[in-house]
């Protein structure tokens, strides 16, 4: 088994760093959500009407 690791030691880094991106770019979405926080923009969005973001706004 750590003749495997050591074997693909780069793959399992890239990874592992690949999965901490994707981790971090999860958590901010959430917690920029959780803040109020929408999308970037309604402008081109198709469903802008019915955005809950917008919905608030309009209050």
């Amino acid at each position: 088994m750590p003749d495997t690791v050591m074997a693909n030691l780069m793959t399992v880094i890239v990874a592992a760093v690949i999965a901490v991106a994707v981790g971090l770019i999860i958590f901010n979405m959430v917690k920029n959500r959780k803040k109020g926080g929408g999308c970037a923009s309604c402008g081109g969005c198709p469903h802008a009407g019915a955005c809950h973001y917008n919905a608030n706004r309009d209050r």
